[in-house]
């Protein structure tokens, strides 16, 4: 398993992977879950849908990619986040409010709070400080 260019082993993964996307996010969620006993009752499908998207998983996670690899090429790029691109910025949060929208709908296995919560957080983590 891959995340933020570093390779994981599975156990790595399944033991929860530090402040890679934070403690509360889709992938390092484990942490927080396990202090959980038993944990929750939506943990499994949601560790299985990360590990094997099927039907509308995979264009959910592939968006979150496209969302959080285009503010970090843009950082990287531009040396301030997309956030305070007066004209980029309005563009990269219409598409994460699209993203929040299709969580209204189906999203087979996926937790849809966990996913909103983690929208959220990255814009928040890019500039952005309006309400997504």
């Amino acid at each position: 398993m891959t995340l933020d260019g570093h390779c994981y082993t599975r156990e790595e993964w399944e033991q929860g992977l530090p402040a890679a996307r934070g403690e509360d996010r889709v992938f390092g969620l484990d942490a927080a879950a396990k202090r959980l006993d038993p944990p929750p009752h939506w943990w499994d499908a949601h560790r299985r849908a990360l590990d094997e998207p099927i039907r509308f998983e995979k264009p959910i996670l592939m968006l979150m990619d496209a969302l959080e690899a285009y503010a970090h090429q843009y950082g990287s790029a531009y040396t301030m986040p997309v956030g305070d691109d007066g004209v980029l910025g309005d563009e990269w949060l219409s598409i994460a409010r699209g993203l929040l929208g299709l969580l209204n709908g189906e999203h087979g296995r996926l937790d849809a709070g966990t996913i909103d919560r983690w929208v959220r957080q990255l814009a928040h983590d890019h500039g952005f400080e309006e309400e997504v």
